[in-house]
């Protein structure tokens, strides 16, 4: 009898069970009465003691060694037969004992008071689960369950590498960055920190340690939560690198996150500026188209003319500015006005034949090549009256200044754009008044006809070409304003009317009402008559867009 039981201990052991029932997923069978089939006579009655110390030696990532007083055959006497060990990720009682996961191979056990452990490989990292063993005798009398052992594993695990920063809004000084919260290991629970950095030059791995950290981080969300944070401090028209990292408990470090390359909003600047001082001059020249009547106009105050067109880079930024701010809305296709209540459309961006050299997507503002090449330093082009009057408002807001006009009515200043605080579009007078200053010139380079050297016109370019490009003649200011014949036509602040009449003005208003607006000056594509100070053959609906018409600027000193 006791030459068979000691076999089937040994086969036990080399089957990796140490149970003298047998090897299998199974638990060992426990009886259902006291007397167990290793003693038919029932004198064999008393159970192992339940061991009280099982205690954890030792876990890493693979596996944990627990240790226990061996408790004997009879209570805490003698050398009983087996173990069972088990483990699960709820706590152990007597009613889940049997949904537990055994461990296979457990010791044979030794003398009641030795030492007996076990290693077995841990269902997971980073978790805490329950080990308990019971001890059964060679009566297959089972002991009651041990102390309930709880093991949290190690995290060697790091977080999940964040893969979509992407940018919500921008301002001047500030990006809005958002993502998904990539847990803990790997997409599973929450992680314990952020680092996000940033750098004007390219961002990787090797450059990390010089980007610049940014505070005030929040927190990490669960996995799979949407994060958002506003970056500030940045330099206004500025690019960026932006990138993060994610750490857990330990902590330890995801790897570098997609890395976003994104840019501030710019802070535009008003456009360079001539004094144009007050003072009476003869408007129309008798000869010119809507220029025959000749009127003596005073123009009691000084005002600050842009010394060249408003430029596509100049414009580009103000836009984008307003964008950023809610004053306009934008798509691919256009930019329509949003203050007052209005929504006409400022800004063409999909002109049929492809002319605006603006584009925006995704928020962002650029210079397109409109088959003339990356223009920034040409005049703006697609833009309605709208528009330029609108762009006007952008920088009196920017600088604190009342706008000059309403947008619901698109009236400057009441009716009297003269008093005007901020800056505006030039009235008609002024336009023509700057253009002959100081001695009622045919041109704005004097009384000589036309020619490639003097202007931007009838087409002898193609394009618009460089503001500046063709210099006003000299004067008392030192020199004329740029371009104001030829390359585009300017919108003016002025509702359209053919003839003006004969009879003395100061400083003339322009009509109260019309279905046109003014654009002064002449194009790439007009003829020589048309680059006439005097000539007012350039009228359109002011929701007009075309590569031939831009605009400058004036504000009254």
């Amino acid at each position: 009898m006791e030459g068979r039981r000691a076999l089937g201990t040994v086969l036990g052991i080399l089957l990796g069970c140490g149970l003298p029932s047998g090897c299998g997923d199974e638990s060992p069978t426990q009886p259902s009465d006291e007397n167990g089939p290793g003693d038919p006579t029932g004198a064999d009655t008393t159970a192992p003691a339940a061991v009280s110390d099982l205690a954890l030696r030792r876990v890493d990532q693979w596996a944990a060694t627990v240790a226990w007083t061996a408790p004997g055959d009879d209570g805490a006497v003698g050398t009983a037969t087996g173990y069972d060990v088990r483990h699960s990720l709820a706590a152990i009682t007597d009613a889940s004992w049997d949904t537990a996961i055994r461990v296979r191979a457990a010791p044979n056990p030794q003398a009641a008071g030795s030492t007996d452990s076990l290693s077995f490989q841990i269902p997971s990292t980073d978790i805490t689960f329950y080990v308990s063993l019971k001890t059964v005798d060679d009566a297959g009398n089972w002991s009651d369950l041990s102390n309930v052992l709880a093991v949290t594993s190690p995290d060697v695990l790091p977080p999940g590498q964040v893969q979509d920063l992407a940018v919500v809004s921008r301002t001047t000084t500030s990006v809005s960055l958002t993502w998904t919260a990539p847990g803990d290991n790997l997409g599973a629970g929450r992680a314990s920190a952020y680092d996000l950095r940033y750098s004007t030059t390219a961002l990787s791995e090797t450059t990390w340690d010089d980007a610049v950290p940014v505070s005030g981080l929040p927190l990490p969300r669960p996995a799979g939560a949407t994060e958002t944070f506003e970056v500030t401090g940045l330099t206004a028209g500025t690019f960026y690198y932006f990138a993060l990292r994610v750490a857990d408990e330990v902590p330890r470090w995801s790897g570098l996150s997609n890395v976003l390359y994104t840019p501030t909003v710019p802070l535009p600047r008003p456009p360079e500026t001539i004094l144009v001082p007050a003072g009476a001059f003869t408007m129309g020249d008798g000869v010119s188209t809507c220029g025959e009547d000749q009127r003596s106009v005073t123009l009691t105050r000084d005002v600050d003319l842009g010394r060249y067109e408003v430029t596509n880079q100049e414009y580009l930024e103000a836009v984008w500015w307003a964008y950023s701010n809610g004053y306009v809305a934008a798509t691919a296709t256009s930019v329509i006005d949003n203050l007052d209540g209005s929504t006409v459309e400022i800004l063409d961006l999909d002109d049929p034949e492809g002319q605006s050299e603006i584009a925006f997507h995704e928020g962002i503002f650029y210079l397109r090549d409109a088959g003339w090449g990356i223009n920034g330093d040409h005049p703006v082009k697609e833009v309605s009256w709208y528009g330029a009057a609108a762009y006007c408002d952008w920088l009196s807001l920017i600088e604190g200044r009342p706008r000059a006009y309403d947008h619901s009515t698109w009236v400057c200043n009441g009716g009297d754009p003269y008093g005007a605080a901020g800056y505006r579009l030039p009235t008609e007078a002024e336009w023509e008044y700057a253009g002959q200053f100081d001695d009622e010139r045919a041109f704005p380079w004097g009384n000589e006809s036309p020619d490639d050297e003097r202007a931007n016109y009838r087409l002898a370019v193609g394009w618009t070409t460089v503001v500046g490009s063709y210099p006003g003649g000299p004067s008392i200011l030192g020199e004329l304003p740029h371009d104001l014949a030829g390359n585009v036509m300017e919108w003016c602040n002025d509702w359209q009317t053919c003839l003006l009449g004969n009879s003395p003005k100061t400083d003339p208003p322009g009509p109260a009402g019309g279905t046109k607006r003014v654009a002064r000056g002449g194009s790439l594509s007009a003829g020589g008559t048309y680059l006439r100070v005097a000539d007012r053959a350039g009228f359109y609906e002011p929701e007009r867009t075309s590569h031939t018409i831009g605009f400058r600027i004036v504000r009254t000193r």
